[in-house]
């Protein structure tokens, strides 16, 4: 129709003005400093730039070739709370002999770096578990770059009980 928007007029406006004053990047918006996200009962800081979703059980986030998925339950048996090891023989003993394996506190995780040889864009991932006495989460990783895995595996350390 070729007729202007008034609103979308004012918003460039105060964008440009806002870029002039403050000398700021261009980025608008409400996030950029990292944010950290609980999800079932485990807690992960990401870039404030990464878009999130949220499905039964299941937490999404990321931004152009990040992404990661966090799922979290409670464990136990009728004999009382799984401890963190019994959880990770249950979840993760097929990672191999060559699983990677990571303790900080109460904290115990394994995981498996792995690059997806039928993807045509390089595609890495990342499976992890990780587990507290009575918790555990699974997160994985994609990566698109592989110069980014050492960020997934920070990623992955970096989760903890809420």
């Amino acid at each position: 129709s070729g007729a202007a928007d008034p609103m979308a007029e004012r918003i460039a406006k105060e964008a440009r003005r806002i870029v002039d004053v403050s000398g700021a990047d261009g980025l608008i918006g409400y996030r950029r400093d990292p944010v950290t996200v609980v999800h079932g009962g485990w807690q992960v800081t990401i870039p404030g730039t990464f878009s999130e979703r949220e499905t039964d059980g299941e937490w999404w986030a990321g931004e152009g070739g990040r992404s990661l998925t966090l799922a979290a339950t409670a464990t136990g048996t009728a004999a009382g709370p799984m401890s963190p090891e019994e959880f990770l023989a249950k979840v993760a003993g097929d990672l191999g002999r060559g699983a990677l394996e990571h303790r900080d506190g109460p904290v115990v995780g394994r995981a498996r770096l792995a690059v997806d040889e039928s993807s045509e864009v390089g595609l890495a991932v990342l499976d992890a578990y990780s587990a507290v006495r009575g918790s555990g989460a699974a997160m994985k990783v994609e990566i698109h770059d592989p110069a980014d895995w050492e960020w997934a595996l920070d990623m992955w350390r970096s989760l903890k009980p809420a």
